[in-house]
């Protein structure tokens, strides 16, 4: 729920997002490609191989082994993988968590949620 995809990955990061592009290395490549997201965009990588096993989360993560990704791949020799990013607004827990209840929060927020849940190919398009 980072708005840099990745969140934390190159730093002390260690959960949900970071994890994931851990064990894909090859995600990695979206730092420098992707920008900072803004309130109308989401990020979806088509194709990402996983290469590593893992235990834990966040202080007891640490790596398993390797690992061979049985995931299909396409026509193409694309991975039938998807990884989506997208942000959500923190407000905290003090005077301004109210905001969030507005119009425009809840409707950035639901645009977020359409774009990242939509199915691949629901307007004709392919990755």
């Amino acid at each position: 729920a980072n708005r840099h995809i990745g969140g934390g990955v190159l730093g002390t990061g260690c959960v949900q997002e970071e994890i994931r592009f851990v064990l894909s290395p090859e995600l990695l490549v979206s730092l420098a490609v992707c920008p900072c997201m803004q309130d109308l965009e989401t990020i979806l990588i088509v194709g990402s191989e996983r290469f590593s096993n893992y235990s834990g989360y966040a202080g007891t993560f640490e790596y398993a082994g390797p690992m061979t990704d049985a995931a299909e791949a396409d026509e193409r020799g694309v991975l039938r993988t998807s990884v989506v990013a997208y942000d959500a607004t923190y407000y905290g827990n003090g005077e301004g968590a109210e905001r969030q209840f507005g119009k425009g929060p809840i409707a950035r927020e639901l645009n977020k949620a359409l774009c990242a849940f939509l199915p691949i190919g629901a307007f004709g398009h392919r990755p």
